[in-house]
């Protein structure tokens, strides 16, 4: 969730279907919320946490994709002013 900006809230929804992959996403949203709320979304970027470097990468492409979109949010709405 962003306010102006910041990263306040971080939701992860995993679909890991061996349990391997289970642990690994496990490991991960027990450290994430600590490696980015607070953070500018411009400033955010993971690296491997908590050894799930595929679901780091995940995440910051989905990263990239929230700035597009607020990024775009705030064209519309400068536009529409």
């Amino acid at each position: 969730m962003l306010k102006d900006d910041i990263i306040n809230d971080v939701d992860v929804v995993g679909h890991a279907a061996l349990a391997k992959s289970q642990r690994f996403q496990s490991s991960f949203v027990q450290v994430i919320d600590s490696a980015v709320v607070g953070k500018n979304i411009d400033d955010a970027n993971i690296d491997v946490l908590a050894g799930a470097s595929k679901t780091s990468a995940t995440f910051n492409k989905a990263l990239s994709d929230i700035r597009k979109q607020a990024h775009e949010a705030a064209m519309d709405s400068g536009a529409a002013q």
